[in-house]
């Protein structure tokens, strides 16, 4: 039945009283549970009890089902130019895993932003061709990306970050990718140096 939903529409499901299964038997440690999102492929999942009991009784699988339900991001390689002739363009290919178990359901913005390596100067591009609605779990999923450089743009090394954005509702909020000791500031992620000659 699930296999019907959840390529369009997310998918919520709920485990039933947690005390209950407890004395019934059936918790065994949160293993059916997390069969059951992998299965259903569920975005959201909840259960029925007090939040602070159950997480400190379950710390460990607690953190296992909310990295698996619903989509979770990983730059698997990035593909990028060792330089780009100031007022030109060039291409970057970045391959994507979604190590969740659903896909998202709303477009984020892809956005690089090129940082000075030996000033503060930057300049961020919206990278218009990405769409992580396709980025499929379990899948890799490349996308090339076309990077303008404006003339304007001072001539030397620049860092490339990139990161992923919601906006909505006059709100702007930061997607965080499963990278670890990559977070730069406002949750973009380093993945190279750009020349600008």
């Amino acid at each position: 039945m699930f296999q019907k939903f959840w390529p369009d529409t997310p998918v919520n499901l709920e485990l039933e009283h947690y005390h209950k299964t407890v004395e019934e038997g059936t918790w065994k440690r949160g293993l059916p549970f997390a069969a059951a999102i992998r299965e259903a492929r569920a975005t959201f999942i909840g259960f029925h009890g007090h939040p602070r009991e159950w997480l400190a009784e379950n710390p460990e699988i607690a953190r296992i089902l909310a990295n698996k339900a619903g989509y979770w991001y990983f730059l698997q390689e990035a593909e990028v130019p060792l330089f780009i002739k100031s007022g030109t363009s060039d291409w970057l290919k970045l391959h994507w895993v979604n190590k969740g178990v659903a896909p998202a359901y709303f477009k984020y913005k892809l956005l690089l932003t090129l940082q000075g390596v030996k000033n503060k100067e930057s300049y961020t591009i919206a990278l218009q061709e990405s769409d992580n609605r396709k980025w499929m779990p379990g899948e890799v999923s490349t996308e090339k990306y076309k990077i303008k450089v404006p003339a304007s743009l001072k001539k030397q090394k620049y860092k490339m970050l990139v990161a992923l954005r919601e906006e909505a509702a006059g709100k702007i909020v930061p997607i965080e990718l499963g990278f670890q000791d990559k977070i730069k500031r406002d949750n973009a992620y380093e993945i190279g140096v750009l020349e600008i000659r």
